[in-house]
């Protein structure tokens, strides 16, 4: 009884200790107090019940209200190439580590992965001697929208009325079987491959795509070629960098500027030269890491102002860490975007010599409709040019089935941005309702998954758009 009376004792006063039962005439769980160890249990189960959410979601940030910019969707297919390098966009990682604690995409697979240290990686010979590294890079003369993501900078160049520039491999531009047209150049400091032994203070990587896959929004690592370059500190200057910098260069996350302007004058030809470049099959270097990338990493650095490098570096200084003017041991990464040195896994080196193609361009679809036109005309018999004529025929209306797909299929995307985009309004509106708890995080997760959904069918109707054009330009050339 004076055990029962001290209780009661102890619950009237202001210290009063919650007993694991509930009196009588007490409503029920009036004084409960959960254990520490059941209280760890359910704080698990929620975290790992929100992070299944979180990954069928596919949904990089948690925090799914905060402004967006439309940005993202004006960077259409390019924008692929960030996560070439955007699948993974969004997703939450960053370069205080090097890239050592990636865990998505195919970034922890630890084969065929990028970059290399290039001066110590073994050298094979090519099987045929005679293929060299053809391109079209002359001088790029439009505006260039320069964006600094938050991690990096990022070039991204429209492709003009003509031909886009480009490289390819073959013994002749016209026995090119595939081709790779630039569509971003990456900025990295320091560079994330050696040059001479040594990571320097700067590094482009003009990023490629096949033109078979010209549409996608996810493009595979195994449709992509990038040109790598390295830059050093020297008496001489780039006309390239100073085109890039034009105007100014972003200095804070989610800005971009318009660069290359007047007058317009990117020497994309500047990064060829007479230089070997080596070639080696790996990845994207960010998130998500895409395997089957064919890189081609210059084997000389090309000079380049102090100031020219100090303006690159200082507009990634925020995000990344301040960076060291001159070049680095090649295992030293000191702040910066460089993602650390991956295994080579017994992949060895080519050396491919660069070649103009003189004003030439790759035979493609049109181009073949052309050559085909040309020998018909030259033929004496009237069959010969029957059959010509008729196989432009055929080709016209292949051309203009193709163009007929891609509208409908664009009619479809945009009905289905629509939903999305209203589904991820509604899911705003029920957060703002959801209140606090689990159904907060709920609501949150959704508003997240649709998000997502709204930007990506954004994309994939600014890369229909960009399709269509370029198929109207083929069918309009088989016409005449």
């Amino acid at each position: 009884l004076s055990g029962h009376a001290s209780i009661r004792e102890r619950q009237n006063s202001k210290r009063r200790v919650l007993p694991h039962w509930t009196p009588p005439g007490r409503p029920p769980f009036s004084y409960l107090r959960m254990h520490p160890g059941n209280a760890v249990i359910l704080l698990a189960l929620l975290v790992s019940t929100a992070d299944a959410a979180l990954t069928r979601a596919r949904a990089g940030r948690w925090w799914p209200f905060s402004s967006s910019s439309d940005e993202e969707t004006q960077d259409g297919v390019a924008a692929g190439l960030r996560g070439l390098k955007g699948q993974a966009e969004s997703e939450i990682w960053d370069y205080h580590d090097n890239g050592m604690d990636w865990k998505m995409g195919a970034c922890c697979v630890g084969n065929s992965q990028s970059p290399v240290n290039v001066s110590e990686t073994p050298s094979a010979e090519a099987e045929n001697e005679n293929v060299v590294l053809f391109h079209g890079l002359g001088v790029y003369k439009h505006p260039v929208a320069m964006k600094n993501d938050g991690r990096g900078l990022i070039a991204t160049l429209e492709k003009p009325s003509g031909s886009a520039p480009w490289i390819g491999l073959g013994e002749s531009v016209e026995g090119l079987e595939d081709h790779w047209e630039l569509e971003q150049i990456f900025i990295h400091s320091p560079s994330e491959h050696t040059f001479a032994g040594q990571r320097l203070p700067l590094e482009l990587q003009l990023v490629h795509r096949r033109a078979a896959h010209a549409w996608e929004v996810e493009p595979p690592g195994s449709s992509l070629a990038v040109l790598a370059v390295g830059f050093i500190q020297s008496g001489g200057s780039s006309d390239l960098l100073d085109a890039l910098r034009q105007g100014g260069l972003p200095t804070s996350a989610g800005k971009t500027v318009m660069v290359n302007r007047e007058p317009a004058s990117l020497k994309l030809e500047e990064v060829m030269g007479s230089s070997g470049f080596w070639q080696y099959e790996g990845s994207l270097t960010a998130p998500p890491c895409s395997v089957g990338v064919q890189w081609f990493v210059r084997d000389t650095a090309l000079p380049a102002s102090s100031s020219a490098l100090r303006e690159f570096q200082n507009a990634l200084h925020a995000s990344n860490g301040p960076v060291g003017s001159f070049a680095q041991a090649a295992e030293e990464i000191k702040g910066g975007n460089a993602r650390g040195f991956q295994p080579t896994c017994g992949r060895a080196k080519l050396l491919r010599v660069p070649k103009s193609s003189e004003g030439k361009e790759p035979l493609t679809l049109a181009g073949a409709a052309a050559a085909n036109k040309s020998k018909a005309g030259s033929h004496e018999t009237g069959s010969d040019e029957d059959s010509a004529l008729q196989e432009q025929r055929e080709m016209l209306e292949a051309c203009q089935q193709e163009l007929l797909s891609s509208r409908q299929e664009l009619q479809a995307r945009q009905e289905q941005q629509e939903a999305e985009c209203s589904g991820e309004k509604i899911a705003r509106e029920q957060l703002q309702d959801a209140g606090q708890g689990i159904l907060y995080m709920r609501a949150s997760v959704k508003v997240s998954t649709q998000h997502k959904l709204c930007q990506s069918e954004k994309k994939v109707v600014a890369a229909l758009k960009k399709q269509i054009v370029v198929q109207e330009d083929r069918c309009h050339f088989l016409k005449i």
